[in-house]
Order: structure tokens, then sequence, then C-alpha cells
């Protein structure tokens, strides 16, 4: 059975503030066949990143509409977008 993910369709022009909050501790590529040493990267965190892009993309993104922040955490947690950015 194929999992379905949720999707923001329906939801271009909303007045939103959307924040994904994910783990990139080494945990994510641990035990992923696909880990790549020199680009230090895996197939379990490029899907997360796909489904990100995936989600804003669907988004108007503005003062006025969607404000989208993204802040990756392992020991530290680090703002990359915040909202209104």
């Amino acid at each position: 059975m194929q999992t379905r993910l949720p999707t923001l369709a329906g939801c271009e022009d909303s007045v939103i503030d959307l924040a994904f909050v994910v783990d990139a501790s080494g945990s994510i590529c641990e035990n992923d066949q696909t880990f790549d040493n020199v680009q230090n990267t895996c197939e379990n965190w490029r899907s997360v990143l796909q489904f990100i892009r995936d989600a804003v993309s669907e988004l108007t993104i503005g003062p006025s509409n969607a404000q989208v922040a993204l802040i990756v955490y392992s020991n530290n947690a680090v703002v990359e977008w915040p909202l209104g950015a």
C-alpha cells in the first residue's frame, strides 16, 4: 500500500505562516544504503527536501500571502529561512 502525502492544493492564495522543523541529524541517513559520503546526503534526506520543495511551490509567498520558515536541527537548531524573509 502506497502512502499518500497531504498537499497544500487550494492554499495557493492563503494567508498562512508555515514552519518546517526538520531533523538533520545523522539518524536520517542511518541504515540508508543510498548514503553518499562525498555529498553527505542520502535518499531519505533528498525525500525530505523534495517534500518541502513540492509544498512550497504550491504557495504564493509574500507578506500578504504565505510565509514559510525552515528550521533544521541536530545538536543545535538553525533557522535557514525565517518567516517573512
